[in-house]
Protein backbone atom coordinates (compact mmCIF):
# COMPACT_ATOMS: atom_id res chain seq x y z
CA UNK A 1 0.00 0.00 0.00
CA UNK A 2 1.13 3.51 -0.78
CA UNK A 3 -0.65 6.72 0.24
CA UNK A 4 1.41 10.36 -1.45
CA UNK A 5 -0.30 13.83 -0.99
CA UNK A 6 1.04 15.45 -3.90
CA UNK A 7 2.30 19.01 -2.59
CA UNK A 8 4.44 21.39 -3.65
CA UNK A 9 7.38 23.12 -1.32
CA UNK A 10 9.17 26.07 -1.34
CA UNK A 11 12.80 27.14 -2.77
CA UNK A 12 15.57 28.86 -0.30
CA UNK A 13 13.00 26.92 2.67
CA UNK A 14 14.18 24.75 5.31
CA UNK A 15 11.83 22.23 5.76
CA UNK A 16 11.74 19.56 9.02
CA UNK A 17 11.06 15.83 8.20
CA UNK A 18 10.56 12.51 9.51
CA UNK A 19 10.81 9.31 8.49
CA UNK A 20 8.89 6.48 11.13
CA UNK A 21 9.26 3.08 10.33
CA UNK A 22 8.13 -0.34 12.29
CA UNK A 23 8.48 -3.40 10.79
CA UNK A 24 7.30 -3.17 7.23
CA UNK A 25 5.67 0.38 7.66
CA UNK A 26 7.22 3.56 6.70
CA UNK A 27 5.72 7.01 7.36
CA UNK A 28 7.19 10.21 6.55
CA UNK A 29 5.72 13.39 7.79
CA UNK A 30 7.06 17.20 6.81
CA UNK A 31 6.54 19.87 8.69
CA UNK A 32 3.96 19.71 11.44
CA UNK A 33 4.47 15.96 12.40
CA UNK A 34 0.87 15.28 12.21
CA UNK A 35 -0.11 14.78 8.80
CA UNK A 36 1.23 11.93 7.14
CA UNK A 37 2.59 12.99 3.67
CA UNK A 38 3.90 9.47 2.54
CA UNK A 39 2.42 6.49 4.25
CA UNK A 40 4.01 2.73 2.56
CA UNK A 41 3.83 -0.34 3.56
CA UNK A 42 6.74 -2.99 1.73
CA UNK A 43 4.98 -5.73 1.03
CA UNK A 44 7.53 -7.25 -1.34
CA UNK A 45 9.49 -10.23 -1.05
CA UNK A 46 12.13 -8.97 0.74
CA UNK A 47 11.56 -5.57 2.31
CA UNK A 48 13.18 -2.89 4.01
CA UNK A 49 13.36 -4.07 7.29
CA UNK A 50 17.47 -3.25 8.36
CA UNK A 51 20.21 -1.62 6.88
CA UNK A 52 21.10 2.15 6.49
CA UNK A 53 19.87 5.25 5.92
CA UNK A 54 20.70 7.71 2.91
CA UNK A 55 18.98 10.99 1.52
CA UNK A 56 18.96 12.28 -2.14
CA UNK A 57 17.00 14.32 -4.55
CA UNK A 58 16.02 14.30 -8.29
CA UNK A 59 17.24 17.03 -10.11
CA UNK A 60 17.38 19.91 -7.29
CA UNK A 61 19.89 21.82 -5.30
CA UNK A 62 19.09 20.57 -1.91
CA UNK A 63 20.85 20.44 1.84
CA UNK A 64 20.52 18.49 4.24
CA UNK A 65 21.31 18.77 8.33
CA UNK A 66 20.98 17.53 11.51
CA UNK A 67 20.16 14.16 10.48
CA UNK A 68 19.78 11.61 13.16
CA UNK A 69 18.62 8.09 13.62
CA UNK A 70 17.17 6.74 16.62
CA UNK A 71 16.36 2.78 17.36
Amino acid sequence: MFTRKLESYSTNTWYHMKVAVNGTYIKVFVDDMVNLKIDYTDNSLNPFTHGKIGVRTANKHTHFDNISVSP
